[in-house]
């Protein structure tokens, strides 16, 4: 039976926990200590095998990993997913590598990722001093096997952080995510076509790296996924006028079938005064031609000052950049 000891620290006035099993040590994503104090606390008859970070870890999600263990014993990173989750649906349909899909979202919103401590104390040298287990977890993940896993028994999925609909305010994890997705070997047989930069813009914009992603994108001016990837953030800055010229240059992209699509479902599923506000948009939003990007434009603007209106774009926001970062993938492969 596992057992629960106390952990605390003079920086942090929360009461933090830890579970040790003899496999597993668990931890919140921003314990406090070094990755080697988890790793090997002292006292500990053997190291953990796996350090599990998350919010939502019981004995089923442990029961999940032993057997993704068992049946993928070289695993350096386990990811255990809601399956009706956006950010990981398309990892598990096969439509994007595992990696590309843990970066596309941050993991720390998933109920449990194990990451194995071989795979950490490997990475620990070359990291830069101060990492946390994000920017670890990122590394770990870039040079081994990594393996989502659905959570079958989770009733509710996790509240996923769709990027925001305007400039966020900085945060120090977007640094760590640009210098890690800048020298991250895309997966495609072709590094530097065209499709492999706007992967990494798309991923750069996903992850609030704004300027990189914009340098990117501009760069490749007249590529369609590129300028689809710096009209939406044109849209984010806000800067509304400047989004709709480049979607001009998109033109109409493959997605916007898709999109229309599911946007039309999430329509659909809307009650109270959000169903009110959505159904006066879906004319403009989808007509015959399918999705229309200048009408989501103007909704952007006026949702600024709604703020219901405002978390529901940026849902559609986060599946339009993730149907963008799929197709640009499968693109690049060809």
């Amino acid at each position: 039976m596992p057992c629960w000891r106390k952990a605390g620290s003079p920086d942090h006035t929360a009461t933090k926990w830890m579970l040790m099993t003899g496999r597993f040590v668990f931890a919140l994503w921003d314990d406090c200590r070094t990755p080697l104090e988890l790793i090997e606390p002292t006292g500990a008859n053997q190291p953990a095998e796996f350090v599990v970070l998350g919010s939502r870890v019981d004995p089923s999600m442990l029961a999940l990993i032993e057997r993704t263990i068992i049946n993928q014993p070289l695993a350096d990173a386990i990811v255990a997913c809601d399956p009706s989750d956006l950010a990981r649906r398309s990892s598990l349909r096969g439509e994007l590598p595992p990696l590309l899909s843990l970066i596309a979202a941050s993991p720390t919103c998933d109920p449990a990722v194990a990451v194995s401590t071989r795979a950490a104390r490997n990475q620990i040298a070359s990291a830069p001093a101060g990492i946390g287990w994000l920017g670890l977890t990122m590394k770990v993940a870039g040079s081994g096997p990594i393996h989502f896993v659905e959570n079958a028994a989770s009733a509710v999925s996790p509240l996923r952080r769709w990027p925001s609909l305007t400039t966020p305010t900085f945060e120090p994890t977007a640094t760590q995510f640009r210098d890690f997705i800048a020298s991250l070997p895309i997966p495609t047989a072709k590094p530097n076509s065209p499709d492999t930069i706007s992967i990494r813009a798309g991923l750069l914009l996903l992850n609030d790296c704004f300027d990189a992603s914009h340098s990117l994108s501009q760069s490749l001016e007249g590529h369609q996924n590129a300028d689809y990837w710096h009209a939406i953030l044109h849209r984010r800055e806000p800067d509304y006028g400047n989004a709709k010229y480049w979607f001009r240059q998109v033109g109409r992209h493959a997605n916007f079938a898709e999109l229309a699509q599911q946007v039309t479902t999430m329509i659909a599923r809307a009650a109270g005064s959000l169903e009110t506000k959505l159904r006066r948009w879906l004319p403009r939003l989808v007509t015959a031609s399918g999705w229309e990007p200048f009408a989501f434009v103007d909704l952007c603007e006026a949702a600024e000052s709604d703020a219901e209106l405002r978390s529901w774009c940026e849902e559609v926001q986060f599946v339009e950049m993730l149907l963008l970062l799929e197709s640009t993938y499968l693109s690049a492969l060809c």
